[in-house]
């Protein structure tokens, strides 16, 4: 099995350069870092009288099996407990949980991706955190034991207003049996863009007519509005460029190197033609490349749980396994800066819940393992200390990579308006595929419809 080789010392540099923190936490490395919860659920008593609570998530293979495995052991020691769990697509879990907690009938607890943190902050809608739930006796002590970086935008008035539950980087995930068969050394994955395209081109696979029945890259990743902006950004800003200026005041991928970057990334579908728009494979649900139907993928941490869920036999760094790669760099006069796109998510409780204490004893119960998240779920936890067990690195191959990738990620920009300019970038996209617009008209549309949104009051 092959191994990546990243040090616990770049880790090291990596933890103080995002969390702002001198070093890791001191504590031991066990499941449960110091002052954490117990796995009884937290230091609140029990309830004598039943208690239902509605937890809604997004959709992701391994997540959801994970939460519905510890809603029913904490029903077993909670008896009195009952948790009804939903959850959606990103774009329907974000769309019915604004309209629900707008109108007062929001789910008790529920998770939200960073770049919602602006929005909800903009409105009344969140319980704080109950530190006596992490077993702590201040919001100073609850807020110790979490990363600093994994904070921001999650304290209002100095006290914590979400739990983190992850971060994420981009990283390139492929398939070594397609390097194979393509005669690529799956020893040796694409490491520039221009890479990612020629491999890519090799690996595609069509049939008789011509329609894709094996993708060189998956480039389109499920419905929704995140995932274009989340790709093409970090490439962006590898070029020294971004989304929008600086003060967020308007659009600026308006300019020759911008529109040259975004006729890069439309090509893999429109003129190299290794990705297509809405690729399925008849029988498969969910992700074609966790399904062996995909040659290369950009994905987070998330993606090893759910590989594991999606195609157990399906092992990492063997013959005909899965590898993982650092994101892809311009690698040419293009390159201006490392980067990675980068993201977090986050646990809520809603203000208006009649039981905001027993929805974050849950929470503090779900999340105390963190092996147990990490390894069922692919969630690097935000909580210190764990990173700092130098056996991680060796049970989990990967995860030097996806540390790696961390280290230069970059957000997207935070806005409370950002569901809004997403959509603008993807339909800009989706403009080109379909033929309508060249890459500089829908870009002209995309940032005069941009700059009209962020004018708004």
């Amino acid at each position: 099995m092959k191994t990546n080789n990243v040090s616990r010392r770049d880790f090291l540099k990596f933890a103080g350069m995002t969390a702002g923190a001198a070093a890791l936490a001191a504590c031991a490395p066990a499941a449960v870092p110091a002052g954490a919860p117990a796995t009884e659920g937290g230091g609140a008593p029990a309830t004598k009288k039943p208690v239902e609570l509605r937890f809604w998530t997004h959709a992701n293979i391994a997540l959801t099996a994970f939460v519905q495995k510890k809603i029913d052991e904490y029903k077993v020691k909670r008896p009195d407990v009952t948790i009804e769990y939903a959850f959606a697509e990103v774009a329907d879990h974000e769309q019915r949980l604004f309209t629900s907690l707008a109108a007062g009938t929001g789910p008790d607890g529920f998770n939200m991706g960073d770049w919602n943190y602006p929005l909800l902050n903009t409105k009344d809608w969140l319980a704080p955190v109950d530190p006596a739930a992490w077993g702590q006796n201040s919001d100073e002590e609850l807020q110790n034991l979490f990363f600093d970086y994994s904070l921001t935008g999650l304290i209002r008035d100095n006290q914590m207003m979400a739990v983190p539950l992850e971060w994420n980087a981009l990283d390139l995930y492929y398939n070594r049996a397609a390097y194979e068969e393509a005669g690529l050394d799956p020893d040796k994955p694409a490491q520039t863009w221009d890479e990612v395209t020629e491999y890519a081109i090799k690996m595609t696979k069509r049939d008789d007519v011509g329609n894709i029945t094996f993708q060189g890259f998956q480039q389109s990743y499920g419905p929704g509005t995140e995932w274009t902006l989340k790709r093409i950004h970090p490439m962006l800003v590898q070029a020294g460029l971004d989304f929008l200026n600086e003060d967020l005041t308007r659009c600026a991928i308006n300019t020759p190197e911008a529109i040259a970057i975004l006729e890069y990334y439309t090509d893999w579908t429109t003129k190299h033609k290794v990705a297509m728009q809405g690729f399925e494979v008849p029988g498969v649900k969910g992700s074609p490349f966790r399904a062996g139907y995909s040659g290369m993928d950009l994905s987070g941490s998330y993606n090893v749980g759910s590989m594991k869920r999606a195609n157990p036999d399906w092992k990492f760094g063997v013959e005909g396994g899965w590898d993982i790669a650092p994101f892809p760099q311009w690698g040419d006069d293009r390159q201006k800066q490392k980067a990675s796109a980068m993201w977090r998510w986050a646990a809520f409780v809603n203000k208006d819940s009649p039981n905001a204490e027993e929805m974050w004893n849950f929470i503090a119960f779900m999340l105390a393992d963190v092996n147990e998240v990490n390894d069922e779920v692919g969630y690097i936890p935000s909580l210190k200390g764990w990173l700092d067990n130098e056996e991680n690195y060796v049970d989990r191959p990967w995860l030097p990579v996806q540390i790696q990738d961390l280290e230069i990620g970059v957000p997207v920009p935070q806005t409370p308006k950002y569901q809004q300019l997403a959509r603008q970038i993807l339909d800009m996209t989706e403009r080109v595929y379909d033929g309508s617009q060249t890459v500089s008209e829908s870009v002209a549309e995309a940032c005069s419809k941009i700059d009209a949104v962020l004018a708004e009051t």
